[in-house]
This record gives C-alpha cells, sequence and structure tokens, in this order.
C-alpha cells in the first residue's frame, strides 16, 4: 500500500483551485466595483435632494449673507457643481442682492466630495452653470425648456453603470 499523493495528483488539485480562484476572484472585485459605484450614486442624488430641500426651506448662513442688516442679501438657492466625468462635487448656498448668476453672489457652505475611487458623474446635457435650486420651489437653473432634464449618470471605472436619476426644470428629482 502506497502512502501520499502522486506528482500528477497533486498537480490537478493545484489545477482546479487556481481555476476556482480564477473564477472568483473577477466576480468578487466586480461586486466591489459595483458597490463603490451605488454607494456614490445614492450620495450624489443625496446631496441634490439635500440641496433642493435647503433652498425650499430658506437655509442661509447670516454670517455670509448680513441677516437682520441693511445689507442684508437675499438667498438666491442651493446649488451643485458636479466635476463633468470627473470624481468630485461641490455643494453651496448662494446670496446674491441681483438674480444669479450676474451681480456679485456670496457663497457659503462651500462643500466638496470626492466619489469612491473609479467612480464618476456625468451631467446630460451639461449645463452651462451648477445645477442650482432655487428658493420658494422657483425649479431650478439655469432652467430647462419644455420637458427636458439633466440627467445624471454616475458609472464605474469598468463602465458599471449603478444609477441613473433625472432633474427637472421644477426641480424635481427621479
Amino acid at each position: 500500500m502506497r502512502e501520499g499523493f502522486t506528482l500528477l495528483e497533486t498537480l490537478l488539485s493545484i489545477g482546479v483551485v487556481v481555476i476556482i480562484i480564477g473564477l472568483v476572484v473577477p466576480a468578487y472585485i466586480q461586486i466591489g466595483n459595483q458597490q463603490r459605484v451605488s454607494t456614490g450614486a445614492d450620495r450624489l442624488e443625496q446631496i441634490f435632494s439635500q440641496a433642493k430641500d435647503n433652498a425650499q426651506s430658506g437655509k442661509k448662513d447670516c454670517t455670509a449673507c448680513a441677516c437682520n442688516t441693511a445689507g442684508e442679501l437675499p438667498l438666491i438657492g442651493w446649488r451643485v457643481n458636479v466635476t463633468n466625468g470627473g470624481g468630485t462635487y461641490t455643494v453651496e448656498g448662494v446670496c446674491s442682492a441681483t438674480d444669479y448668476p450676474g451681480g456679485a453672489p456670496v457663497f457659503f457652505y462651500s462643500h466638496t466630495e470626492n466619489f469612491p475611487a473609479g467612480v464618476k458623474a456625468v451631467l446630460s446635457p451639461v449645463p452651462a452653470f451648477p445645477v442650482m435650486f432655487r428658493t420658494g420651489g422657483q425649479g431650478i437653473y439655469p432652467p430647462l425648456s419644455g420637458s427636458n432634464v439633466i440627467k445624471v449618470t454616475v458609472s464605474g471605472a469598468s463602465g458599471t453603470t449603478a444609477k441613473t436619476f433625472t432633474i427637472n426644470g421644477a426641480g424635481g428629482i427621479q
């Protein structure tokens, strides 16, 4: 009776293990990519919703906008600036004595975040200015004509699209 394994049995066992690893690792990497894209998309949609809520509620920084003084600047809205095709976005409030984008707007609570590694967002059509939710439910700036929407697509380096949502001219996020 022999003890141990032959060279052929050992090589076959190693081959089977390598094949299994070769099948499992790419699937695991893909799941990680999808999770990063999904996290980035959810966070960006949350940022747009937060900006809309802040504009509708009239939330502003009284230090920046000189509240309760003769020179008080009215809140124009809250805007989200997405680096189109890039990995960052910024949310900030806007006060101004004249209608946006004219005059000398004062920006406050300027907060920039990065997407997870390998995640980017694309807005289509690319707006001329950051998307701003105007106060009092006045919709967004830049204005959209007709039934047009801004389509926001968040994807990963591998081209995996986790989420697409739209922003309509009235400021609705779907």
